[in-house]
């Protein structure tokens, strides 16, 4: 491998770009890496508000990166300071949701005693049909949208799943890609079909279920932001796998191989939490969000 080029991270603005230096100061992380991170992790908060349009084609600014790193260069304490905000928001919408899934479920259970009781026509009143008595109970309550905004290691049933019961935004983002790039989305008999799934959100938005048990449906609008962090070892594997080439899964990555910062770093005594530039990008995502 050549050496690595210099990393632009002064094209990533200023907030962007600030925060990236005061962690690569602050952790010692590669520079490219923590670039990734916070570009990755911005997608992931705008996504779901804009799409870009060039040469008149409307498409989504949804990113794809990819970052090899060996173990130790500290790629789950760059994720921990890139996505804090998201992880936060994240949590306090499933406190949310688990108080407004308990009320769902009574009204639910309140609903479906009404439905049974006026799906019988009474005697007294014969001329009372019970498609009225139907039309007078109105449509079932909606189950409230669960609200993961990151994930790990899913299937593409599974991330389509969670786009039909949640949100339209979603981040793909993976620290130690290796559980996810060889787990059972990524084997050999799963890989084409998930590459091509994950590729059409990456392209459109858009994705369609035909299944012969629950019908047929067809999503728009939905997001996919994504960043895996994987070990050279596992990147030589992925880079030379037919598949992902051809099928062109790998050609929308944004692909970074930093030169290792280990052994060439000391501890900096900084608390990274009170830095300007860290609270004003953390301030920008939450606005996003």
């Amino acid at each position: 491998m050549p050496s690595a080029e210099p990393y632009p991270v002064d094209a990533l603005g200023l907030i962007i770009g600030e925060a990236a230096k005061v962690i690569h100061k602050t952790v010692g992380a590669p520079i490219a890496l923590v670039g990734q991170s916070l570009l990755a992790a911005a997608s992931l908060a705008a996504q779901h508000l804009v799409d870009v349009e060039i040469d008149g084609r409307r498409e989504p600014i949804s990113l794809w990166c990819m970052t090899v790193a060996e173990s130790g260069e500290r790629k789950s304490a760059v994720d921990k300071y890139a996505l804090r905000t998201h992880r936060e928001h994240e949590k306090d919408n499933l406190k949310t949701y688990n108080n407004e899934k308990q009320i769902y479920e009574m009204e639910y259970k309140a609903f479906q005693a009404n439905l049974r009781a006026v799906s019988k026509p009474k005697r007294s009143k014969p001329e009372v049909s019970v498609l009225q008595n139907l039309r007078g109970l109105g449509a079932p309550p909606d189950p409230p949208l669960v609200p993961l905004l990151v994930i790990s290691s899913p299937t593409i049933e599974g991330v389509h799943k969670q786009f039909i019961n949640g949100l339209p935004s979603l981040g793909l983002f993976n620290d130690d890609a290796g559980d996810f790039l060889g787990g059972h989305s990524m084997n050999a008999e799963n890989r084409t079909k998930t590459a091509a799934g994950l590729s059409r959100l990456w392209d459109s938005g858009e994705f369609d279920r035909v299944r012969a048990g629950d019908g047929a449906e067809k999503h728009f609008g939905k997001r996919l932001a994504l960043h895996l962090m994987l070990q050279p070892i596992i990147a030589e594997s992925i880079l030379s796998d037919e598949v992902l080439s051809g099928q062109g899964f790998l050609a929308r990555c944004l692909m970074c191989w930093p030169e290792s910062t280990i052994g060439s770093r000391g501890y900096v005594e900084v608390n990274i939490s009170t830095d300007p530039h860290m609270l004003r990008y953390w301030h920008a995502v939450t606005l996003l969000l």
